[in-house]
């Protein structure tokens, strides 16, 4: 059996699909929920590096990547475990940076 040193040396894997439209006046409340979720993978998992990986679609992904964003970029204190993230588009960035999604320039659509 192959070793798999990432799987086993501290780092913990959190996959998260959301839905991309939320209902208005819901943002607030997924982002506590997360937070929360967040909180306690961190004291369930000392020392170990919380990977986040999604998607960067509007809503619900948009909400867990700045979180974990949010959390990679605080000074880390001790016993709190380091953030990382890995995300990835489900498109083809041609498709996927849409003017009308993130109020990008027309250039944005073929040239991200």
């Amino acid at each position: 059996m192959p070793n798999n040193s990432a799987l086993t040396s501290g780092v913990l894997a959190i996959g998260f699909v959301g839905k991309r439209l939320l209902p208005p006046g819901r943002e607030g409340a997924l982002r506590a929920t997360l937070a929360q979720v967040l909180d306690q993978l961190e004291a369930e998992n000392p020392g170990r590096e919380l990977l986040g990986i999604s998607s960067l679609a509007l809503g619900a992904d948009t909400v867990f990547v700045e979180l974990m964003a949010e959390r990679g970029s605080r000074p880390a204190a001790t016993g709190r475990p380091a953030y990382a993230q890995l995300i990835f588009l489900p498109t083809p960035p041609a498709g996927f940076f849409l003017p009308a999604d993130f109020c990008l320039g027309d250039e944005a659509a073929t040239d991200p």
